[in-house]
């Protein structure tokens, strides 16, 4: 047995491919945890990499491996495991880093263990733009070295053990995350059209190898060939095991692009009870299929749907799924039953999913709304204590709850005025303009009404109740008769 040095030895090995600024961000985050940084890339003259190697070579720890392309990841990263020095490898792809967090976990989890079985991390994608919620998926990524483990498959690669046995593999709660960089169109474009390439030649000998198919769906989706795309996801759902990562990851793809087929939209619901019949409490195709319901005008079974995504609901990890699934399907059943007038019942959903998610921020700040729109001043300002505003913000809000409790009250002059002194103080807050604007456009204020309209928009440009509003005001074409609220529009 080596020291306790060398048992808690680290290699980082990465894929260079010709993601050179990105390749440089993932060295600088393992800098400090990593003994050795290994940088395997491809013997040609791809003038990107002669630039990276150059930049590298003043790196400590660094060494790259020049590897002959031959259309095969699993090759490449191969050499690269075959090479390292260390008792543990982690594999990480070029815009892939390490939270500080998961530096220091990974150093105390090293420090006391010994070599012999993979762990699995999960790999976390940014928040998309207009999202809810950050994506992630478990994969091996953290190997004993030795060459009992490698990567098979030209694309899509995937960790086997050599002599093809079963092997047990750990999970260690960790997260890499993956910067926004490697989800730019120009990356996206770069890694597709390497898949589309491979991916060809594959299925041309094997046309219905499923995990393939989902690949090269997943790279004609890139390139908007949504049509072949879906083509494709049907065949991985078709040529799958039923239960399978696949065939679920297949499901997944197929709604996702069917939004974008002309007729599609119509055969989500069809498609999603063929894919609950094989994963019933999959929380995602249920509050998936709680969507679509809503948009066919089916509240009631919308309901029902986001209700077993609540109580019931689980993910599959090895798929990409919402990172804070649980709290988005107590937020889905919530608003539901708030659209089926039942209150008091979503009240119950959203002061238990904050008791089991005590720090999640927009958990509280629903069941705010919600106490607000029931008019509940004592749980409304009790909430606001324990959410993370300082205390301008928080006078500001209690202003605003003294304001809709005067609503509630119809005194709507009186509201207006507790909402303005808020405002005009430089309360940007939505619940604050929210209300606001709903107030003035009830007084008929509506020129007093656009610029709070115009503070909201900037936030949440596509909200519903506020496009409305503004369709309000729009409908209007009599010069407006001008009240006596004075309106601050600075931000």
């Amino acid at each position: 047995m080596g020291t306790a040095e060398e048992t808690s030895s680290l290699s980082v090995v990465l894929f260079a491919r010709n993601s050179t600024s990105l390749v440089m961000q993932t060295i600088e985050s393992v800098s400090e945890l990593a003994t050795e940084i290994i940088v395997v890339h491809r013997d040609d003259e791809n003038t990107k990499i002669k630039a990276l190697l150059e930049e590298i070579a003043e790196k400590e720890k660094v060494r790259t491996l020049s590897h002959t392309w031959e259309g095969d990841n699993a090759s490449a990263k191969n050499a690269g495991l075959d090479t390292a020095n260390c008792a543990w490898i982690l594999a990480l792809e070029p815009g892939e880093v390490l939270s500080e967090e998961t530096r220091k976990e990974l150093q105390i989890f090293l420090a006391g263990k010994i070599a012999r079985n993979p762990y699995a991390l999960f790999v976390q994608r940014p928040e998309a733009a207009g999202g809810i919620s950050p994506e992630q998926q478990l994969a091996v990524r953290l190997l004993p070295a030795g060459g009992q483990f490698h990567y098979v498959g030209k694309i899509g690669e995937q960790i086997q053990s050599r002599d093809h046995g079963s092997f047990d593999l750990d999970y260690l709660p960790c997260t890499i995350l993956q910067l926004p960089e490697l989800q730019s169109t120009e990356n996206k474009k770069e890694r597709a059209k390497t898949d589309l390439e491979i991916g060809e030649e594959i299925l041309t000998e094997d046309a219905n190898n499923p995990r393939i198919c989902n690949l090269f769906g997943e790279a004609l989706q890139v390139f908007r060939e949504f049509e072949r795309a879906a083509q494709c996801y049907k065949r991985a759902i078709e040529h799958s095991e039923k239960g399978s990562t696949e065939m679920l990851e297949g499901y997944y793809n197929l709604l996702s692009v069917l939004e974008k087929i002309e007729g599609g939209k119509a055969l989500r619901v069809p498609l999603c009870v063929e894919a609950l019949e094989s994963y019933p409490l999959d929380a995602q195709l249920l509050c998936a299929m709680g969507g679509y319901l809503q948009s066919e005008g089916k509240p009631d079974l919308a309901l029902r749907s986001y209700q077993t995504a609540y109580q019931y609901g689980e993910v599959h990890p090895e798929t990409w799924h919402l990172v804070d699934m649980a709290e988005v399907s107590a937020m889905c059943y919530s608003l539901s039953l708030q659209g089926c007038d039942k209150n008091d019942d979503a009240c119950v959903v959203l002061e238990e999913a904050s008791q089991t998610f005590p720090d999640s921020y927009r958990l509280k700040r629903q069941l705010l709304n919600l106490y607000l729109k029931q008019a509940k001043k004592e749980k409304s300002l009790t909430l606001l204590e324990e959410m993370p505003f300082n205390k301008k913000e928080r006078e500001q809000l209690k202003k605003v709850v003294s304001g809709v409790i005067a609503i509630s009250e119809s005194d709507w002059e009186k509201g207006r005025d507790y909402l303005l002194e808020s405002f005009n103080a430089g309360c940007r807050d939505p619940i604050c303009l929210r209300w606001l604007s709903m107030t003035l456009v009830q007084l008929q204020e509506l020129n007093e009404a656009r610029p709070v309209l115009e503070c909201w928009q900037k936030l949440d440009p596509t909200n519903g109740e506020l496009v409305k509003m503004l369709a309000v005001i729009d409908a209007h074409k009599k010069p407006l008769q001008k009240g006596n609220t004075k309106v601050r529009t600075q931000t």
